[in-house]
């Protein structure tokens, strides 16, 4: 099979003759060893005396380039190569696509004049390995500028290039550096080679007799020869020379760093002689330093870049390991006369949202021709929750082999607090001074930048890719809250993975991220401290759980901990199975209280909670019912002991939009704020309390389908038990019939009522099972809009319109 992991060319004549393209790819590697930010070489030992002695000897005019290709080379067009042999919809790349039209069409379309230096930036891609950057790039040069230059009626080229290791760029140990080359030489051989059939030794081969080629010139050469193949004749002065589209892959493959240079990451929280902003100035400095291949390797593209008269578009691709956008915008020189920053445009690469990543998953199976039920298949769909909604974690869930696809996350014991701190408490990255942080994460593949449409720009933990502790030297206490934090992430990874038809995950996944925040919250403050100690901390409840509305005589109580002793054993607890009244409980210290020193904690989560009304009345009995269980078989029978215990109740069922203020001592998790309560974890949580139709139990079903408030509650049990009892009948793995999209699940509901339908289930209530009957007629059917699942298509694909080749490797 074709795909993004082959070396696929692409050279296509337009109709009509005047308008070609030349779609070049070196190599399609997806993210090849992008974790990899790391070589054996210092920047400066090697850059310093070779840029003074070197840049005389730059060709720096297509003249010098012909020359020096003369006699050596005949140059050749390459030859048209098939694309990949499949092709399918871009529904993983719509947002970036449509992003890069915008851009493109401005850039033609404004009347620019040498005075408009820099209003058409060229554009960046960057997010983690696996997000699709390569495969963008590849849609940049055969798709997305084709077809804008080709509606403007102008010629143009379009190639792109890669430094990835399957065109031979051995980073410290790269020819063009043992050899000393100058850095531009690495892409303009590389810009040749695209456009013509030139063989890959060549260059290294013959570098002494030709010397290092400016990027700018090679363009121009690139240009001129277009034209004169074009129109037969050299361009002249006014001639309008053909528009050119370049992606670069791979540019975080030019950050250099040695074992010499690398900051420690634990030098502002161990050392006592430096304060931590001292310790934080170092580690730009080196970050810097470590910029300057980058940004020589770039200078004269991103300088002519600025040119209107050049009709040059620049994408770039990469992870971002620690400022690679400021090695873009940075001018190399900085002390020269023109030495502003360059304007980068950032192209969105949102990991998808429930029904994108069934899109895509539909496409994958389509083009596989394997698990195309895949819907029916709870294991895989398990998987699929987790997956982040990043291609090529869901093309690995869907068997597809992707080998370099992604690497596995190493962060420090410091790294990993402060990443899990973010994703817990505070995701939200608007107005954040953590950007070095957040890229070093991002490009570790730890985490991933997201926005949906309801939700601000967030950092999301990447639950998919098991991530590996760094071994570091450090204090105890803190390497010993690292591997808690570990802890409590693989469980969410291990229960959100498994059955979809496991009827306590939502209940497993509050316990997990409550544990998780408690963890967080001390191994950050033990971090922070300037000497870690191993007295008692104040943890605030309202602090733990974002987004949860408290009673008033909440707010001022602290959960009071030793992180030395914070562990498994003293973490919240799930209930004993089909405990009454609660589903999960904890014992602790508390503070903030006049005479209660102790606290016991009851949370109440199952989904299918019977509350006819959100009066407070209701509200009081349910929350009234779990304090009593608390008080019966988990506050001590010791008179002095109960006395000083409090014992608290939390409601995390959000199965209402908006409720009163809670009982005395007490919480409610509402479902309008359920995006505030997920922080860093929204995909999992979203999955964890919305029902599938393919595998939930009936309680879960009904309870979703309640708390739209539109039916009654025998309603929606009827309804769900309708749809169990029915749905393996219906939904047989031979017959591959799947519920796409809440439409379908709406008309198959319709079509088993029909005029009336009588259904029999058992409730259990209080610990007593009855048998119930009621009668559904069509009208109880709720509306497509509150019949949608995680993983419901939208009615109406958002692909139809664009088509793309797949990523898939062979």
């Amino acid at each position: 099979m074709s795909s993004a992991g082959t070396s696929k060319r692409q050279a296509v004549d337009s109709p009509g003759g005047h308008v070609d393209k030349r779609g070049r790819t070196q190599s399609n590697d997806e993210d090849d060893d992008e974790g990899n930010d790391t070589q054996p070489v210092s920047t400066r030992a090697w850059l310093s005396p070779i840029l003074p002695s070197r840049n005389a000897m730059l060709k720096n005019t297509p003249a010098l380039i012909r020359a020096s290709l003369a006699g050596l080379l005949e140059l050749k067009l390459k030859e048209k190569e098939q694309v990949d042999k499949f092709e399918y919809p871009l529904v993983d790349l719509q947002v970036a696509t449509t992003a890069i039209k915008a851009h493109l069409n401005r850039g033609i379309d404004q009347p620019l004049t040498p005075s408009d230096r820099g209003r058409t930036p060229s554009l960046l891609a960057t997010t983690l390995p696996g997000a699709g950057k390569t495969r963008l790039c590849q849609e940049f040069v055969r798709h997305i500028a084709p077809a804008v230059f080709r509606s403007r009626q102008v010629n143009f080229v379009c190639l792109f290039v890669t430094f990835n290791s399957s065109t031979f760029f051995a980073g410290s140990n790269d020819w063009t550096i043992t050899l000393r080359a100058h850095p531009e030489h690495a892409l303009a051989t590389r810009l040749l080679q695209a456009y013509f059939e030139i063989p890959l030794d060549f260059f290294r081969n013959n570098f002494e007799q030709t010397g290092s080629f400016e990027v700018a010139a090679t363009l121009r050469f690139i240009q001129e020869f277009d034209f004169k193949r074009r129109y037969n004749r050299e361009p002249r002065v006014k001639d309008k020379l053909p528009y050119l589209a370049i992606a670069v892959d791979e540019i975080s493959k030019l950050l250099f760093v040695t074992n010499k240079q690398k900051p420690d990451p634990q030098a502002a929280t161990t050392s006592s002689s430096s304060s931590p902003e001292d310790a934080r100035q170092a580690k730009l400095a080196v970050i810097k330093s470590q910029r300057e291949l980058l940004k020589a390797t770039l200078s004269s593209l991103k300088s002519v870049a600025l040119i209107p008269a050049t009709r040059l578009f620049v994408l770039y691709a990469g992870t971002v390991p620690e400022h690679l956008r400021p090695g873009l915008v940075e001018p190399f020189d900085t002390g020269s006369t023109d030495s502003s920053n360059l304007a980068v445009y950032p192209i969105p690469m949102e990991p998808f949202d429930g029904p994108h990543t069934a899109e895509f998953v539909d496409v994958v199976a389509g083009v596989t021709q394997t698990q195309v039920d895949w819907r029916l298949d709870e294991n895989l769909v398990g998987r699929l929750r987790i997956a982040g909604g990043l291609p090529r974690h869901i093309e690995n869930v869907m068997d597809v082999n992707t080998p370099d696809a992604f690497a596995r996350p190493q962060l420090s014991p410091v790294s990993l607090i402060k990443l899990v701190h973010v994703c817990a408490f505070n995701a939200q990255l608007t107005g954040k001074t953590l950007l070095e942080d957040v890229a070093a994460w991002v490009s570790r593949g730890a985490a991933v930048e997201a926005q949906s449409k309801i939700a601000a720009r967030s950092l999301q933990f990447n639950l998919y890719i098991p991530l590996d502790l760094r071994k570091c030297r450090l204090v105890e206490l803190i390497d010993q809250l690292a591997r808690v934090l570990k802890r409590c992430l693989n469980s969410i990874t291990e229960d959100m993975q498994g059955s979809a038809a496991r009827h306590d995950l939502w209940e497993r996944l509050v316990v997990h991220l409550f544990n998780l925040r408690v963890t967080a919250y001390l191994a950050d403050h033990v971090l922070s401290a300037s000497k870690p100690s191993s007295s008692a901390y104040l943890v605030p409840l309202t602090e733990l759980l974002p987004g949860v509305k408290f009673s008033d005589d909440c707010k001022n109580l602290s959960l009071k901990l030793k992180p030395k002793k914070w562990g498994t054993k003293v973490f919240m607890q799930l209930a004993p199975e089909n405990e009454p009244g609660i589903d999960a409980y904890m014992l602790a210290k508390l503070a903030g209280h006049a005479t209660k020193k102790r606290v016991v904690i009851g949370l109440q989560m199952k989904l299918h909670m019977h509350l006819q009304s959100t009066g407070p009345a209701e509200l009081s009995n349910y929350e009234q019912w779990a304090r009593q269980r608390l008080d019966q078989s988990y506050v001590s029978k010791n008179k002095r002991k109960r006395d000083k215990t409090l014992v608290l109740v939390g409601v995390m069922s959000p199965s209402r939009f908006a409720t009163p203020d809670p009982p005395k001592h007490s919480w409610v998790l509402e479902r309008r704020t359920l995006y505030e309560f997920a922080q860093g974890f929204r995909a999992v949580v979203q999955c964890a309390y919305s029902f599938d139709p393919h595998h939930s139990p009936a309680t879960h079903i009904a309870s979703f389908l309640y708390s739209w408030n539109t039916q009654s509650q025998a309603v929606c049990n009827a309804l769900a038990h309708l749809l169990v009892q029915t749905r393996h009948r219906a939904h047989q793995r031979d017959s591959r019939q799947q519920f796409r999209t809440a439409e379908d699940l709406r008309q198959f509901l319709l079509r088993q009522i029909g005029a009336s339908k009588e259904v029999s289930f058992t409730l259990t209530e209080s610990g007593e099972t009855k048998q119930v009957t009621h009668t559904l007629k069509s009208k109880h059917v709720p509306p497509a809009e509150h019949l949608g699942w995680y993983f419901a298509l939208p009615d109406t694909a958002r692909s139809a319109a664009s088509s793309s080749s797949a990523s898939m490797s062979s």
